[in-house]
């Protein structure tokens, strides 16, 4: 688990360690961290049906984005991440966003692509028009499988992000706030086990709802059962 720029607590799957040793190629776009104002966490995470879900707030307080308002210059490269992997798995890919720029507060102001292993995982990303403001965070979930390397037990994810021009926003740019990468075997496990102990706690008010528990199970269900896809390589999940 990595984020960009502020420390950030860390969660029931361990520490976020900073982006910078992550970064592929010799353009590490600017650390943008967000002022006074405050994200908003109620509607898109409070209210979650996933209950499995933990992200510290703080972790939507600073992102990465590319260097130069140049918008020419962002054109010419990609901002991307390469992570250390094992090959022959299936991955859950977490990417986590908000939208925390002061100059960006309306829909097609910022728009950008996601590439997962220099594949398409998202061709517009407007991240105002998909939670309809700013300041409000919102993550992606993506399978990712990783064919395995005749003799190589390490290799490399590649996350990259880059502008999309296509409807004419008005910043040719693109943000992240953290990345979560679980091999998928475990996740399941995790997940199943984080959904036992919620239901254990000790006050009625701290255990999941029936519905919320059906929920979670079925996202479980569905992680494990992309085990069994045919071989796609990055396929996104339902939100």
């Amino acid at each position: 688990m990595v984020h960009m720029g502020n420390e950030v607590d860390p969660n029931a799957f361990g520490s976020w360690l900073d982006d910078t040793n992550y970064i592929s190629g010799s353009q590490y776009g600017t650390i943008l961290v967000l002022g006074d104002a405050r994200v908003n966490m109620n509607d898109s995470f409070l209210n979650s049906n996933d209950y499995t879900y933990s992200a510290p707030e703080n972790l939507y307080w600073s992102a990465r984005t590319m260097s130069s308002s140049n918008g020419d210059s962002n054109m010419r490269y990609n901002l991307t991440w390469s992570f250390s992997v094992d090959s022959g798995f299936k991955y859950l890919v977490r990417l986590h966003f908000c939208e925390i720029s002061m100059l960006v507060t309306d829909i097609n102001q910022r728009v950008f692509s996601v590439y997962i292993n220099n594949q398409t995982a998202e061709e517009k990303l407007d991240l105002v028009a998909l939670v309809g403001e700013p300041l409000s965070p919102l993550y992606r979930d993506y399978v990712v499988k990783v064919p395995i390397e005749t003799e190589i037990r390490k290799v490399f994810m590649l996350i990259s992000l880059h502008p999309n021009l296509e409807s004419k926003p008005k910043y040719a740019d693109a943000i992240l706030n953290g990345v979560e990468i679980r091999k998928i075997g475990l996740e399941c496990l995790m997940d199943f086990v984080e959904i036992g102990i919620q239901c254990l706690a000790n006050k009625s008010v701290e255990r999941p709802t029936m519905g919320d528990v059906l929920s979670s199970l079925e996202k479980i269900l569905s992680l494990q059962k992309s085990l069994e896809e045919p071989e796609i390589n990055v396929v996104k999940m339902a939100m």
